[in-house]
């Protein structure tokens, strides 16, 4: 997974060298996003985040921040194992079809232990580092194969990141590097998922704008 990061970090440092941040001006408005993905996802808690975030609110404010509180001026912190359509694929599909052939998959899965260190800065965020006891990439792959005839994944995702914000306007990127720099090998904690989420989900992923399909595996 150090190896994944390492030329994650590389690639999106050229990235936003060259064509600078992409912000997302909607993610600002405090009604129910309607942009919709189908995804697995758990939300997360306890991680030591508050002298970043700190730093983050000084460079700028305006950032959609993740956090433990479901409220429309932020986002709540998960992760999310992966997007079976994504937001520009989006469609209702055979919701009883899908959850036969992977939930037999995640409960094999469960529980998984992800410990958080580091962070990346890429051209619409931060992410965290997450690095799981398990390889959540073999179970993604037995999800794919399963449903290989309807999944739209918007990308192959082969890491266990959990974003910590969201730009929404113009940003200091000199001063995001510091803070990626200065946190590149802060140990943030560890979480233990007992339980995913299958449903339709947003951008913030708040309770009171997702869809859980299923919530009891």
């Amino acid at each position: 997974m150090e190896y994944i990061y390492n030329e994650m970090r590389e690639r999106n440092t050229l990235l936003v060298n060259k064509d600078g941040i992409k912000y997302d001006k909607l993610l600002l408005n405090t009604n129910p996003d309607n942009r919709l993905c189908l995804a697995i996802f758990s939300n997360i808690e306890g991680l030591h985040l508050d002298n970043i975030y700190t730093e983050l609110e000084i460079v700028n404010s305006t950032c959609l921040y993740y956090s433990n509180n479901s409220i429309p001026t932020k986002g709540t912190l998960h992760f999310t194992l992966m997007q079976l359509i994504g937001f520009n694929n989006f469609n209702v599909l055979n919701n009883s079809r899908i959850l036969e052939k992977i939930l037999p998959i995640l409960k094999e899965l469960l529980p998984l232990k992800i410990k958080y260190k580091g962070v990346i800065l890429t051209p619409t965020g931060i992410v965290l580092c997450g690095y799981p006891d398990k390889n959540i990439n073999e179970y993604r792959d037995k999800i794919r194969k399963e449903l290989f005839d309807i999944i739209k994944e918007p990308y192959h995702n082969n890491i266990c990141h959990s974003t910590l914000c969201r730009f929404t306007g113009e940003v200091d990127i000199k001063k995001l590097k510091k803070i990626e720099e200065k946190y590149r090998y802060c140990d943030f904690g560890e979480v233990e998922i007992k339980s995913f989420n299958v449903g339709y989900g947003t951008w913030k992923l708040n309770n009171y704008e997702i869809k859980v399909l299923y919530n009891d595996i």
